[in-house]
């Protein structure tokens, strides 16, 4: 099957594919000789598969104990009809890395995506591929131009939407595309389709109707934030941004999930409608969160506290998973994809070095992987200035920035390891919003402990040989207007 991606005008609603014909009389007749072949019955059926991921869902925002009364509501529905798993934690904090290790299965040494400038390799395998090559419609809709032609996201998909003219677009939008392409296919085709949306990225910007409840005269005066506006306030504060404005900017974070959570059940609502919630796996996560404390502020980039790491999982499976379960054991959002190829009922290929989600009945011991970007020397400069002139935020101390040497850590019982520049660190992992305290030096044995895991661990996920490329102006111009850099 062909890898090269549909490419059509970005305002108009995707057409079917002359392929998706071949591959459904194909289909038929290979399903026919099978069965005249001495009793050979038809292989099984294979369910729609449609992935969700978000850019920069802390996974505290969401409220999913409960239907009623929720902040999320839709959210909250998808996790009673499946599992919530509340110790889901991202490999990286960033964009371009933690959403190829969830198509891939692998993690960022892995697959050697370890910051925004690099491409996924065209020989990395993403699950998309594996599912076009088994029969699957591929669908592909994304948010922002990070994602979009050229960076590797489209690998497998026969349709393919992203931003090319606009740096991203608000959720509404993809949304809108997605449903268009739902529309074009057969009732009976089976699909994978993966839907990532931008919203709570920086700037935080939630639409007009979402701002209700928000304090009129901080809106007045800050009706969007993003390091812009960040930057300019320090200015003008000698280095300061006030605790008002800090809430003020979780305030309009949190406006922005409102909004996923909105257009998700209005995605799923409308997939379930055409095609039977019976006979869709739904698969929600984030690539990673955002940080609001421990001295990191409106970032992610530069942060492995709980508040950049945790990711809200949600799997809807119920040939796998009882409905309304709650799993506190610890997972990642690696596990994505060869849980998708499970559902398919397709073999997980080895280079898949995580496991697909399962019932937390076991007794498995399970590990994850933590890795800092890893910014080419050109773009650091930029990155710290930006520390020069914010320096406290409600009234904390910024800390340093630290993207410009690798750290690694690992997660493994209620213990979070970290190994860097300025030397080791042991936190008790909690709430995703609790702050954290580096215990290393009083807990020294559980220190070496988690050391000596660490380096089985790398040497169980050895790095890719990749060097990064170069960056283009272009993709420059957009990490820029992302903030990535300044």
């Amino acid at each position: 099957m062909s890898d090269a991606v549909q490419r059509f005008d970005e305002d108009r609603a995707p057409q079917c594919v002359p392929t998706r014909v071949i591959r459904a009389i194909g289909l038929a007749m290979f399903v026919a000789c099978a069965v005249l072949a001495f009793g050979c019955a038809p292989e099984p059926e294979r369910p729609n598969l449609l992935l969700i991921t978000v850019d920069t869902l802390r996974a505290d925002t969401l409220d999913l104990d409960t239907i009623e009364g929720s902040r999320t509501p839709r959210l909250a529905r998808l996790a009673a009809e499946g599992v919530a798993f509340r110790r889901a934690t991202a490999p990286m904090s960033l964009t371009r890395p933690s959403h190829f290790s969830i198509l891939t299965g692998r993690y960022p040494r892995e697959h050697g995506v370890v910051n925004n400038q690099i491409s996924l390799p065209a020989d990395a395998n993403p699950v998309s591929r594996i599912l076009e090559q088994a029969g699957y419609a591929t669908g592909g809709f994304v948010a922002v131009s990070l994602l979009g032609r050229g960076s590797g996201s489209e690998q497998g998909f026969e349709t393919f939407v992203a931003p090319q003219r606009e740096l991203e677009w608000r959720a509404s939008r993809v949304i809108d595309a997605a449903l268009s392409w739902f529309a074009s296919l057969e009732p009976d085709t089976p699909f994978f389709a993966w839907v990532h949306l931008f919203d709570p990225h920086q700037p935080y910007d939630p639409p007009a109707d979402l701002r209700a409840g928000l304090d009129a005269d901080l809106l007045l005066r800050h009706p969007v934030l993003g390091w812009q506006q960040f930057l300019e306030i320090a200015k003008n504060s000698g280095g300061q941004i006030s605790f008002e404005v800090a809430r003020h900017a979780r305030a309009l974070y949190d406006a922005e999930v409102l909004a996923v959570d909105r257009e998700v059940g209005r995605l799923v609502d409308s997939v379930d409608a055409r095609f039977g919630s019976d006979e869709t796996v739904v698969i929600f996560t984030a690539d990673h969160g955002e940080c609001f404390e421990n001295g990191v502020w409106f970032e992610h980039s530069d942060c492995l506290f709980e508040g950049a790491v945790r990711v809200p999982l949600i799997v809807r499976d119920p040939r796998v998973f009882a409905p309304g379960k709650r799993v506190d054991s610890l997972v990642s959002n690696t596990d994505v994809a060869p849980t998708l190829l499970r559902a398919a009922g397709l073999e997980i290929p080895q280079a898949m070095s995580v496991p697909p989600l399962q019932d937390p009945s076991g007794t498995s011991r399970r590990e994850v992987l933590l890795q800092n970007p890893f910014y080419p020397a050109d773009v650091l400069p930029a990155r710290q200035r930006r520390q020069v002139v914010i320096r406290r935020v409600a009234g904390e101390s910024v800390a340093p920035f630290e993207s410009g040497s690798p750290k690694l850590g690992l997660v493994r019982g209620n213990w979070k390891y970290l190994r860097g520049s300025r030397g080791d660190e042991l936190y008790a992992v909690g709430a995703p919003s609790g702050r954290e305290e580096n215990v290393a030096f009083r807990n020294r044995e559980v220190r070496d402990e988690m050391s000596n895991a660490l380096d089985a661990a790398l040497d169980r996920f050895p790095a890719a040989s990749l060097e990064a490329e170069e960056i283009n102006p272009e993709l420059l111009q957009s990490l820029r207007a992302l903030g990535y850099v300044q």
